[in-house]
Formats: structure tokens, sequence, C-alpha cells
């Protein structure tokens, strides 16, 4: 579930020249929120706050540094590769007849980047000893079908590392050293992004398959 984002102290009205000096104002009684979590690839939604007159109708735009995110004005905003390491705000417009007043939101906190998605498979969970099976490792980043970086294999105590390039499309196929005793051996891997998958995702660890040597 989301969390949601209260807004800020910051009311909103018609001016004076649309409602006169001693008419009725539009403004946020409850100011809007955003909900959603704050990270790349995933969508925030806006609502729009109470308003101190009924019947209002709305609408939106979004808000990176202050400055409005060209086409983003719906009620909800996919989180891009440049919103990572930013705060967002959305701003309200609400309208009633002649009346319209704005009001905007608190602060996001700063967009996250994406957490990659590593997946280890081995095609047997028994192996005799000293033999050497493959492993086969998946790494998912949201925004890209071509990963890049570099993997590093635990198997118990040893490592191997491997360079994850694009043309694997996220897809690495690892021979794993001799197991030479008999045991359960954890078999893991951590994807680290080098550029351009480093912009928009952190280092990512799989969770431990079992292998047992026999």
């Amino acid at each position: 579930m989301g969390l949601a984002v209260p807004g800020v102290a910051v009311s909103a009205s018609a001016t004076e020249d649309e409602v006169g000096a001693s008419g009725p104002t539009l403004e946020a009684v409850l100011l809007p929120t955003i909900n959603g979590v704050a990270r790349y690839g995933f969508q925030l939604s806006a609502t729009p706050g109470e308003w101190s007159l009924p019947g209002a109708t709305f609408s939106y735009q979004w808000l990176r540094r202050g400055e409005a995110i060209p086409g983003a004005t719906g009620v909800t905003y996919t989180l891009t590769q440049d919103d990572v390491g930013t705060r967002l705000q959305v701003r309200v417009r609400a309208q009633v007849g002649g009346l319209v007043g704005k009001a905007k939101s608190e602060w996001t906190r700063s967009v996250a980047k994406a957490v990659p998605k590593v997946k280890v498979a081995v095609s047997k969970k028994k192996v005799a000893r000293k033999s050497r099976p493959h492993a086969r490792i998946t790494v998912t980043v949201h925004g890209t079908k071509q990963p890049v970086g570099k993997l590093i294999v635990r198997v118990g105590k040893k490592k191997l590392f491997k360079k994850v390039t694009a043309s694997k499309y996220g897809h690495i196929k690892v021979r794993l050293p001799k197991l030479r005793k008999k045991g359960i051996f954890p078999v893991t891997a951590t994807f680290r992004p080098s550029a351009p998958t480093k912009a928009l995702a952190r280092p990512a660890d799989s969770r431990p398959f079992l292998l047992k040597a026999h």
C-alpha cells in the first residue's frame, strides 16, 4: 500500500475581480494529497482535497522541483528516470462556476531508484559431489529490458564474477564450481548495475537457492 502524503499549508482562493470584495471565495479546506510509493516506475495518484464550496471540478498539474512536468496533467502520474532523486508535488485547480482556486500538496519523499529482481535457479536441487551444475540467473529491472552491470554469484564461500551485458537481456547462465564436500550450499547472486542502468536502479540480492551435494 502506498503512503498518503499530507498537503502543505497553502490555501487557494478566487481573485477579487472574479468574486467581488465581499463575495464568496473558493479555498481548500483540506489540502490535496499524493498517494503511492515514491520509487522509479511506480504510479502516484492525487486526491483534490476538500474545498469551501460544493460541486467543484478539478484539474491537476504535477510539479518537479516546483516546475510543471510537461504533459503530467492527470490524476495519476508514473515516475520516470528524470524524477529519481527529486521530490514532487501536485497542484490542483478547483472551479465552481466563475470561482477558481488553487492549492498544492506537500512534497513527496525523494524518488528512489528501482529495486531489481534477481532470481537464481538450478535445474536440480540435488547434485553429485564434485559435479559442476549450471545456474540460470535472471535480472529484471523496471524500465529496461537490457540491464547491464556486474553479477556476483556465491556458492557457499566461493565467488564467481560475471558481466551482465545488454545482449543477455537479463538472462545469465553460470557454471558453478565443484562442490567437493557433501552438504547443503546456498547459491545467491548480487546484481550491481553499471551505466546506464545505474541511473535508474540500485544493487540487489537474490534469495538463496539451496543446493544439496551428495
